[in-house]
């Protein structure tokens, strides 16, 4: 039989076993749930789900799409014709880099056109849309309409025209669309193309993609769904 002092000594040791085996965990850094998902077939955190350690929150949903496969072709940046956003340009580059994404930057417009190739047209209005047409030729374009000092922005209904006629003559063209509407700081939209490029580009989700984005007031907003007619808000 055992002592009364041993006995205690027991429980003293269990509930300290329990209370070490129960305890809180820290939650999993987004770029070790991004590094899970990616290898599991899945997109990474969607936007909405990046940040989940708020003072006091004791759980957490994740949100995230399967694709059928990833690719990760290099970019192409070509700044607008008289290099005002080509400050810009090298932002972006390097922003790409850190999300593992290799670029170049193209200082005046390309003859010879690849389909190995993202291209971002940096579009200020100074240029003749007769400039870009060749990009219907090519496979993957991210056209930005920006604001440039000194230039008037293009009217975004004229670029959609020419982005729908470039469509249209070309059915392997995925040329999306994002309108800047506001100054901004480089750095969020330099979040936003870098995710619009890894969401429309390298990643296969299908036929619902979206072709038109618009950012103000700091937030994305989707005007149109491909395939569905659906708007919807992204942050």
């Amino acid at each position: 039989m055992f002592e009364q002092s041993s006995y205690t000594d027991y429980d003293q040791v269990l509930t300290r076993f329990v209370d070490e085996r129960f305890e809180q965990l820290p939650y999993p850094a987004s770029s070790e749930w991004n590094k899970l998902l990616q290898d599991d077939d899945f997109s990474g955190l969607e936007p909405a789900t990046k940040v989940f350690d708020h003072i006091g929150q004791s759980c957490y949903c994740v949100i995230s799409t399967a694709v059928a496969s990833t690719q990760r072709l290099m970019v192409n940046i070509l700044p607008d014709a008289q290099g005002k956003l080509f400050s810009f340009a090298n932002q972006q580059s390097s922003s790409l880099a850190d999300n593992g994404t290799a670029s170049t930057i193209s200082p005046t417009l390309l003859y010879d056109l690849s389909s190995k190739f993202i291209y971002i047209v940096l579009d200020d209005g100074s240029a003749s849309l007769s400039d870009y047409e060749k990009f219907s030729r090519t496979n993957n374009v991210l056209w930005i309409s920006m604001k440039a000092d000194g230039v008037e922005q293009r009217d975004m209904n004229v670029v959609t025209r020419f982005a729908r006629g470039a469509r249209k003559d070309n059915e392997g063209l995925k040329l999306v669309t994002l309108d800047a509407k506001q100054n901004y700081p480089d750095s969020d939209i330099l979040k936003v193309v870098t995710r619009i490029i890894q969401v429309s580009f390298q990643e296969d989700r299908g036929t619902r993609t979206e072709i038109v984005y618009e950012y103000r007031i700091g937030r994305v907003l989707v005007s149109r769904v491909k395939g569905s007619g659906v708007s919807n808000k992204l942050d």
